[in-house]
């Protein structure tokens, strides 16, 4: 049996959601997702590589998020027998980032209060025999090729890269292909010094390349995630992977009008359809000027007009009526 090397997730999105956040069961069902990641990882004794975007408000946390995540965070990130290793997102980071001004971020300033969570931001660490290099996610990508460029592989073990940005030919959880602002071609090539590489930041899990695996995110968190499993991913010591989705609640459509079953899943209805009539106009001329004639005097009968002045301006006016 191949030995597991790492647990990897992305894109977890901690948030007091507006929306099927009844009694706070986004929040709860969030923190659940990641205790089932913590728990797979202390089951294969192997430690977590974290992809960015902890938090989804990335100016401030709420005191009510802040009063569940805390003791989450103690539990998952209290000791270091079982190590995270991580870096940021976008949601991560309050200000641009670049390689030469670099943002607050959730994910550095949790690493100094919690000794199981390692920020690898601009860092490198060797576990084992694999070396785990960090880039952050990087403002409209602002130096991404130099840092990848800059990285020193170990030559005497595998590397792994963890990346937070998009690449070329990823595509979301709705089947939207998602532009790039990266310079394609060079970034891609020089990923190619790595083993594997490990992208966060578009949500759905997918195999861009044989060495280069967008994670997702590890639970759905709106609607056009509806079709589409999320989970985490397993790596093994010979770089091999394999997909793991979580139990977490789904968004599901429902037809117009229709009662959402249970409480479990995220339900919302479809829109209601309404069917617009259209209607034939028949344009008719005029035959002669007696028609017109018999028209105006209907109409003035009609809204009982007796005057002689607005029966001849009505009839004249009919007149240029074709």
């Amino acid at each position: 049996m191949k030995k597991v090397a790492f647990i990897v997730y992305s894109d977890i999105h901690h948030n007091v959601w507006n929306q099927f956040n009844e009694g706070d069961r986004r929040i709860k069902e969030t923190i659940n997702v990641q205790k089932e990641i913590y728990l797979a990882a202390k089951k294969y004794k192997a430690p977590k590589l974290f992809i960015g975007d902890l938090l989804h408000n990335e100016k401030y946390i709420t005191n009510k998020l802040l009063s569940y995540l805390l003791p989450h965070f103690k539990k998952i990130w209290g000791s270091e027998h079982n190590m995270t290793y991580a870096i940021s997102g976008n949601h991560d980071q309050s200000e641009q980032n670049t390689p030469d001004y670099k943002s607050p971020s959730y994910i550095e300033t949790f690493a100094t209060i919690f000794p199981g969570l390692n920020c690898l931001d601009f860092k490198s660490e060797t576990v084992g025999k694999i070396t785990i290099h960090g880039i952050p996610y990087l403002t409209h990508d602002t130096g991404l090729l130099a840092s990848i460029k800059k990285i020193k592989r170990n030559t005497k073990g595998k590397n792994i890269l963890m990346l937070h940005t998009t690449l070329p030919d990823t595509v979301d959880t709705d089947g939207r292909s998602i532009e790039t602002i990266t310079i394609g071609n060079k970034v891609m090539r020089s990923l190619s010094k790595f083993d594997l590489v490990l992208v966060g930041h578009i949500h759905k899990p997918m195999k861009l390349k044989k060495n280069i695996l967008q994670i997702g995110a590890s639970s759905q968190q709106r609607k056009t995630d509806k079709d589409c499993d999320l989970g985490y991913w397993i790596i093994y010591e010979d770089l091999s992977y394999e997909f793991r989705p979580t139990k977490h609640p789904k968004f599901i459509e429902l037809p117009y009008g229709e009662e959402k079953p249970d409480n479990k899943n995220f339900y919302y209805n479809k829109e209601k359809v309404i069917e617009r009539k259209t209607f034939e106009v028949k344009s008719e001329k005029f035959s002669d000027v007696t028609n017109r004639n018999l028209i105006a005097k209907s109409y003035l009968k009609e809204k009982g007009i007796k005057d002689k002045q607005k029966k001849e301006a009505l009839i004249n006016t009919l007149k240029n009526v074709e």
